[in-house]
């Protein structure tokens, strides 16, 4: 179900960015092509629309995701992963409409950026829907999070099993959702087959020459591997460098998309190569038609690749970091392309003219995402996919774990977690036998005091509180003995600042006695939604509370023993 839903969403979200970029490029009549020989002078209109078109886009799109559903901004991955380990699959039901329009809005004014992440959470929020349709529990609605997720990039990408494997693996940095794998691929193949029904059998990406490598090469794939990293490491920086600053910046939420539309607009003016998704640029590059690439001179070849893969990761940045809906897979592969071709030239310089660019340019499509990403199967998977050709595989695999092996789990999803056993979605899997031979008596290094509170505190004293320690959940005494938790996750928003907090603490949360096991703990905090249990002594008196980051680094001390 979630795979028909999401392929033919994705197939109608494909159909109206492709008019909306068509309209807007006859409406400017924008060229797509500067020679970097000499460079035309754009006048009039031409020169106000390459300038103003992205602000003009960022602002629209910035004051729709304002009034009708905020958590449409961004690069919509991270935000569909968030969803998964934090929020039991739930996502708004207004999120794949209003994705799905900002995106549009964002890409064809020419926002630099990808159709990965905004399919991503437009296919979770189809999962999470139909689940929400069904009943379905917490654990069901993260498999059809995920599932809707697979099927949103198999169907727009036409890789059903590259849609599938992203969508199990992008959520953790050294692991892979095998629960979900098996949704995953019956969503994705059915979202796929829903596509190819309604748009027919296509690549994303035609390649008209034979692809092909050589032995020799190899020293120069791993110099590629190497060049992958640090390109990677650099566009990570610079994305959160550019995201922290916006979210700091102290104006309304929609302006800030502008702005960086305006410093967007400056660089289209020179290389409106980086502008967009990038598609057809990578498409042309592909098939070697971009003639000026590929000049007389190796060292201005060399130098050309590098200026688009350093613009193109400064206008991601700005158009995603500033709030933009867009995605930054589509750069991935962009910049990947332009590294490799970098890689391709300087190879020619040793090895000859033998050397195939296109070659170089496909594997470091593959790797550079899959470093960026820490999802080294699924950067392999989409690019043969997307191409439709698996001959260059051997080298796209070792320059791939050269890259993620060196980024040693870097990535620009800052929701990833490390593995399945860091996620609250796998916290039933712990093993709760050994939980129940961890007496707390045995553990008291780990009991806190920090964050109780007496009952007769003020909301507004609580409040400043908590900035100060850096905490959501307070455990209320009253006298020395437990009263209650007061979650300020939770509390209403009405509630006034002098309330006391006995009144409004949540006195059904049990306290555990000191001589009880780990176990009883864990199924409280499971059970009550907190993130600290209080702990009693046998006279009732409360000696402190255990967080639960400590009860599961209890859990892994005891686990490597």
């Amino acid at each position: 179900m979630v795979g028909i839903i999401a392929g033919s969403f994705a197939s109608l979200f494909s159909y109206l960015l492709k008019q909306a970029i068509s309209f807007t490029n006859q409406v400017t009549k924008i060229p797509s092509v500067y020679t970097p020989i000499s460079f035309p002078l754009v006048l009039d209109s031409v020169l106000f629309f390459t300038v103003f078109l992205p602000v003009i886009g960022g602002l629209v799109s910035g004051i729709f995701i304002y009034v009708f559903c905020k958590e449409a901004e961004g690069m919509g991955t991270d935000s569909m992963i968030y969803s998964f380990h934090h929020r039991e699959g739930k996502i708004n039901s207004l999120v794949p409409f209003i994705k799905s329009i900002s995106t549009i809005i964002t890409l064809s004014a020419r926002g630099s950026g990808g159709k990965e992440g905004p399919i991503s959470q437009i296919g979770a929020g189809i999962g999470s829907i139909v689940g929400d349709f069904l009943g379905a529990g917490a654990r069901a609605r993260r498999t059809l999070l995920l599932a809707g997720t697979a099927g949103g990039l198999g169907a727009i990408f036409h890789a059903p099993l590259g849609g599938a494997i992203t969508a199990a693996e992008m959520v953790y940095k050294e692991d892979v959702e095998s629960d979900a794998l098996i949704p995953c691929i019956l969503s994705s193949g059915t979202a796929f087959l829903v596509t190819e029904f309604i748009s027919g059998k296509s690549k994303v990406y035609h390649l008209e020459n034979i692809v092909s490598y050589s032995a020799r090469e190899f020293p120069f794939y791993l110099l590629l591997g190497i060049l992958c990293y640090l390109g990677g490491k650099g566009f990570i920086f610079l994305f959160n460098y550019i995201s922290n600053y916006f979210k700091n910046l102290n104006i309304k939420f929609y302006y800030k998309p502008a702005i960086g539309g305006i410093f967007c607009g400056i660089i289209y003016i020179f290389f409106p190569e980086v502008s967009g998704t990038g598609d057809e640029f990578i498409e042309d590059s592909l098939q070697g038609v971009n003639q000026f690439l590929t000049s007389n001179n190796i060292l201005n070849s060399i130098i050309i690749y590098l200026i688009l893969f350093l613009l193109k990761i400064v206008a991601t940045s700005l158009t995603v970091g500033s709030g933009g809906s867009a995605g930054v897979f589509g750069p991935s592969l962009f910049a990947g392309c332009m590294l490799g071709g970098a890689m391709a030239q300087f190879t020619q310089y040793f090895l000859g003219n033998s050397v195939n660019p296109i070659g170089f340019m496909l594997v470091g499509m593959g790797a550079f995402y899959s470093g960026v990403a820490s999802a080294p199967i699924a950067g392999m998977i989409m690019v043969c996919e997307m191409v439709g050709n698996y001959e260059l595989l051997p080298p796209l695999m070792l320059v791939t774990i050269l890259s993620v092996s060196l980024g040693n789990r870097m990535t620009i999803y800052k929701s990833q977690l490390l593995n399945r056993f860091s996620t609250p979605a796998h916290f039933w899997d712990m093993n709760q036998d050994i939980m129940d031979k961890i007496f707390l008596k045995d553990i008291s290094e780990f009991i806190r005091k920090l964050a109780i509170v007496e009952n007769n505190i003020k909301l507004e004293k609580l409040r400043k509180r908590a900035i100060e320690i850096q905490a959501s959940d307070f455990i209320v005494a009253e006298n020395g003995a437990y009263l209650g938790v007061l979650s300020l996750r939770k509390l209403s928003t009405n509630l006034a600042e002098n309330i006391e907090m006995g009144d409004i603490c949540d006195k059904k949360v049990p306290a555990i006695l000191i001589t009880s096991s780990l176990k009883s703990a864990f199924h409280t905090l499971l059970e009550f939604d907190v993130d600290k249990v209080p702990i009693i002594d046998l006279n009732n008196s409360l000696i402190g509370y255990l967080r639960i980051s400590d009860l599961f680094r209890i859990y892994y001390k005891h686990i490597k023993k």
